[in-house]
């Protein structure tokens, strides 16, 4: 193979600031506000003998399932105004943040009002 054919890498510089580890860590934050969201929620339904325990077990993780998700939606927006400077680098990284955490922002009282009618029904 001559050395004009040969594949050159897109040139993303390899600071943290410039190839956009925000929008990595907005997704990641994402993936831990719904696995606090949907555990706490299993662990309350495990703990309907004590309903007391099981209502709080459920509510604080609905808590704090909403900052993680506000997090994230900072975190990614903030990841995709800067893929918008690096010509949509990791766009869809921040965009998974972004709407997952808008979304664990939506689902997390409901989550937890029904966990709690749940137990106390």
């Amino acid at each position: 193979m001559s050395a004009s054919t040969q594949w050159v890498p897109p040139s993303v510089p390899a600071d943290g600031w410039n190839n956009n580890q925000i929008a990595v860590g907005a997704r990641t934050v994402f993936l831990w506000a719904l696995g606090v969201l949907v555990g706490s929620w299993v662990f309350a339904i495990g703990l309907a003998s004590s309903q007391s325990l099981g209502v709080f077990v459920s509510w604080l993780g609905s808590v704090t399932a909403t900052g993680l998700a506000i997090w994230a939606i900072v975190l990614g927006s903030i990841g995709a105004g800067r893929a918008a400077k690096l010509g949509g680098y990791r766009r869809g990284t921040a965009l998974t943040g972004l709407l997952g955490g808008i979304g664990v922002l939506l689902i997390a009282p409901i989550v937890g009002l029904l966990g709690s009618l749940m137990l106390l029904a």
